[in-house]
């Protein structure tokens, strides 16, 4: 094997490959400080360029350089490849890079070069290679490769060193690495707020951090063995909106730049929570109305606005419908609209034209959907006889009923910039007339 980007990731993968019996054939550092840092560790000559990287003869070169630097470093080391060819002999040689969020293709100028690319991402944190040597062992290993051979190679590989592969599609990488940050870097930072929170309370800060520690790896603990859901604790899991709400009244006083962290927070644990199918719907809609709630000041009281700039904006949604209880989501449609307005806060109206046609708010699973279509059936059933189909003859009576049952209209308030809908709560159109239509949607936005 062969290093290039000798740093904290590439000096630990060397070390604990070359005490799984692995030769390091060499090393390139980009900085002085990771030079002298490898050169102290790797029993391993270190190289002075990419032409001479390229003289090595390596079965894998592995690219731990920075991901903006991939591309480039990968083209300068395959032009000073041998010809391919100039030999008759299929080439071996495997060159991967370790990046979670850049896809494989950032290696096809090796892989032009008749080389098997490899992209092979340790989950795992690596700051001091004399640790990090060891973190491989337990860890996970996503692989994309360009062949089954470099993806056989990668999964040895991790294997060899005590690690866990599994396959991952090219395409799905930058959300794997998304989830990756949230786990790793975002859990550093949200240790980071809480130590704050724990400064701005009295608490020395440096007894903050090493008190939160425990509770933190107790959290991971009980997630590795009960997994999220069974893991969550806390005045959510028992409903306690009392102390939810001296929770947000103490961040609005004390740290107002951690409210908006809280309540995304706490909405996301909310699902957690209905997962545990231990608290009732009164009490879960109950929580995410005060985390969904703006800022209250001293009096108890919702903040004043300023309505001077209060403005009143129509736009209209077009879009074509399959008729026969045709339901259709609209959420995202009208969040861009709203967004496009440029308010903070107000409601939108949301109107249908024509009497076939109407609006309501669903959780859009396919479930409901079904048994939401099904209950009109039931209901208002089509094969029965209707006096407008006696006097029209279009056949579309039970249409008109259907409609006037469900309405044309409805309100929604939004704050933020975002309507303040429920986790699963989604805008939905029906159309319940007998045959495609265009239709037409009316938004009006009042606000500031």
């Amino acid at each position: 094997m062969a290093i290039i980007g000798a740093g904290r990731l590439g000096t630990s993968f060397a070390l604990a490959a070359a005490s799984r019996g692995a030769t390091i054939t060499g090393y390139l550092c980009r900085t002085e400080e990771g030079a002298a840092r490898a050169e102290g560790l790797l029993n391993a000559p270190p190289l002075s360029s990419l032409a001479e990287m390229a003289t090595t003869e390596a079965d894998i070169y592995i690219l731990t350089v920075p991901d903006a630097c991939l591309s480039q470093v990968a083209e300068e080391f395959c032009a000073a490849l041998p010809d391919p060819t100039a030999s008759s002999a299929e080439t071996t040689s495997i060159i991967m890079h370790t990046s979670g969020a850049t896809p494989l293709s950032v290696l096809d100028s090796c892989r032009k070069r008749g080389m098997h690319t490899l992209a092979w991402h340790p989950l795992q944190s690596f700051s001091d290679p004399t640790i990090g040597r060891h973190r491989f062992s337990g860890s996970a290993v996503a692989i994309t490769g360009s062949s089954e051979r470099a993806e056989e190679a990668g999964g040895k590989m991790a294997q060899a060193l005590g690690a866990s592969p599994f396959r991952l599609e090219d395409q799905s990488r930058a959300l794997y690495h998304a989830a990756a940050v949230v786990a790793g870097n975002y859990l550093v930072t949200l240790l980071d707020a809480a130590a704050e929170l724990f400064r701005t309370a009295g608490i020395p800060e440096e007894q903050a951090l090493p008190a939160l520690m425990p509770l933190a790896q107790g959290a991971l603990d009980n997630t590795r063995e009960h997994g999220t859901a069974g893991a969550i604790t806390g005045p959510l899991v028992r409903g306690d909106t009392h102390t939810a709400r001296q929770h947000l009244e103490a961040l609005a006083q004390n740290a107002p730049d951690l409210d908006g962290l809280y309540r995304v927070l706490g909405l996301h644990t909310l699902e957690l929570v209905r997962r545990q199918n231990e608290l009732k719907e009164d009490a879960l809609e109950e929580m995410r109305m005060l985390l969904n709630t703006p800022d209250m000041d001293e009096s108890n009281s919702p903040q004043e606005l300023d309505t001077s700039s209060f403005r009143v904006i129509t736009k209209e949604l077009r879009f074509d419908t399959q008729g026969h209880g045709h339901i259709i989501n609209v959420t995202a449609d009208v969040r861009e609209m709203l967004t496009q307005t440029g308010l903070s806060a107000g409601t939108v109206t949301l109107f249908v034209p024509g009497a076939t046609g109407g609006i309501t708010t669903l959780e859009f699973e396919p479930g409901v959907v079904q048994d939401f279509a099904r209950l009109f059936d039931q209901i208002v059933p089509p094969a029965q006889d209707y006096e407008h189909n006696v006097r029209l003859g279009d056949g579309n009576g039970h249409s008109h009923v259907r409609a006037g049952l469900l309405g044309p209209s409805m309100v929604v308030p939004f704050a933020q910039g975002d309507m303040t809908l429920g986790r699963w709560q989604e805008i939905c159109f029906l159309c319940f007339d007998n045959r495609p239509r265009q239709r037409t949607l009316v938004a009006q936005f009042m606000g500031v």
